[in-house]
Parts: structure tokens; sequence; C-alpha cells
């Protein structure tokens, strides 16, 4: 699942994914819980390390952000 098929679950895993950075693993898990996020989902995306998760895809449609462009 990528964030071009599937945008609002991608948005419920990020949440989650920031709910642990800050709080830990405990708290990431009842923040999945409580957005509904598939276990086994959720179980792949933990297993990953930090710099294998994707923060950004730029085939989603979304404006971009012209705030990082250079001057």
């Amino acid at each position: 699942m990528s964030r071009r098929t599937d945008p609002i679950t991608a948005e419920k895993v990020s949440i989650v994914l920031l709910t642990r950075a800050a709080f830990g693993t405990e708290a990431g898990l009842r923040a999945a819980l409580l957005y509904g996020v598939n276990p086994g989902l959720l179980e792949a995306v933990f297993q990953r390390l930090p710099s294998e998760t994707r923060s950004f895809v730029a085939e989603t449609g979304l404006p971009k952000d012209r705030r990082k462009d250079e001057r």
C-alpha cells in the first residue's frame, strides 16, 4: 500500500509513526488502535528502519510545498 493508492491510511500511519517517535512504541500501538490501522500493515511498518519509511511521495497529487523551493 502506498500514499498514491490510499492517502487516508498513509496519513493515519504517519500519525502513528510520529506518536511512536515522540512517546514510545506503546503509545504508537494505542494510536494505531484508535485510528483503526490494519494490524498486519502496522507490524510491517514498525519492523522497518526509520530510514526506510517515506515521509513524502511525489505522485500523491497534492500540491507541492513552495516553501521548500530555492529562492
